[in-house]
């Protein structure tokens, strides 16, 4: 429940909004909290490769909930987990820097990255990471590659 806003009274109900979305008002009777949406996006981010929600693989979904899942946010919100992430890299630059972890705007002439995420119902929609933040997408990304190879 502390995670998914699931316990064993509503299990069923929760299984069916996950394999029928827009079918249901279960994320709207159910918020979650940032928290809860980073926790949701480390499980997907731990079934990697294979086929979860949506017919996507775990990477993809975990990255539709690193940008808040149904609350559609259009940059990385700054959040107590994503500034310890963030200052953890950077106070270690001499191990992450080839990591690339925080965004900046040399590569693109721009003030933060785009990426093209899953949005459900089969769309997808730009999510930005900020300057100077760190960018758990580009994290996810590696994930997959590392894991590829």
């Amino acid at each position: 429940e502390l995670i998914l806003g699931v316990n064993m009274t509503n299990i069923k109900e929760a299984e069916y909004a996950a394999t029928h979305p827009g079918q249901t008002s279960w994320s709207a009777d159910h918020p979650l909290s940032m928290e809860q949406d980073i926790m949701h996006a480390l499980i997907h981010r731990l079934e990697g490769h294979n086929v979860g929600e949506g017919g996507h693989l775990g990477y993809e979904n975990a990255k539709y909930w690193l940008a808040g899942g149904d609350k559609k946010f259009e940059s990385v919100c700054d959040h107590m987990v994503r500034r310890g992430m963030r200052d953890y890299v950077t106070q270690r630059s001499d191990r992450f820097r080839c990591l690339d972890l925080i965004a900046n705007g040399e590569e693109r002439k721009t003030a933060c990255r785009t990426y093209k995420i899953v949005a459900g119902g089969g769309e997808f929609r730009n999510v930005h990471v900020r300057e100077g933040e760190f960018d758990c997408f580009r994290f996810v990304d590696l994930c997959a590659k590392r894991y590829s190879s």
